[in-house]
């Protein structure tokens, strides 16, 4: 769920139907006012998971795991439209997150089935000044990336990487004890990874 800055309009992102739901704030009370197909009805599933909207809320980023993209969406008041603009973003795209600015979109990239599985996986940076916006940089975080935050002054990320932990038995060959948080480094349109801990 992202809800605007203004305080006024949240988004949802429905996994089992393939769609994000619509509502509207006013003071106390919500209303859903609509829901956004991202998928026709006879189309695999997709699997929306995580939605993020711009600062300025003019568009949201819905994170489509099952078809390993991002989908756009424009936004004007409660009226949000899908006009079926996707972006590959790596393989199983887990969560993401819109900088302060409104410049670069950040999506964690869970990697082969959506869990950990020994190998590497990325966050992929997404240029949203761009038109239309496009992934223009990969940064290598670690085994199965799932929680994503951004700072608010935009300039680091965090990934939380869960590293063969969980429900991965402990015979398997990338099984650890422990997670960690892989901090990233971001400087205009480029990532780094920095500190992992």
């Amino acid at each position: 769920m992202a809800i605007n800055r203004a305080g006024t309009l949240a988004l949802i992102a429905n996994r089992a139907d393939d769609t994000v739901s619509v509502l509207a704030i006013s003071g106390k009370e919500v209303k859903v006012v609509g829901s956004v197909a991202l998928a026709p009805k006879d189309a695999p599933s997709q699997q929306p998971s995580a939605v993020a909207i711009t600062p300025d809320g003019k568009r949201a980023l819905v994170v489509k795991s099952l078809a390993n993209k991002v989908a756009l969406l424009d936004i004007d008041g409660t009226t949000v439209t899908y006009k079926g603009y996707d972006m590959t973003t790596g393989v199983f795209p887990y969560n993401v997150q819109i900088t302060p600015d409104g410049k670069l979109g950040l999506v964690n990239n869970n990697g082969g089935g959506g869990a950990s599985d020994g190998q590497v996986d990325t966050v992929a940076l997404i240029d949203m000044t761009m038109s239309p916006p496009r992934v223009v940089d990969q940064v290598v975080v670690g085994d199965g990336p799932e929680g994503l935050a951004i700072g608010p002054a935009g300039g680091y990320a965090a990934s939380i990487i869960l590293n063969g932990v969980g429900n991965v038995p402990k015979s398997a060959f990338f099984h650890h004890d422990h997670s960690y948080v892989s901090l990233l480094k971001i400087d205009g349109k480029k990532g780094t990874q920095g500190v992992r801990n």
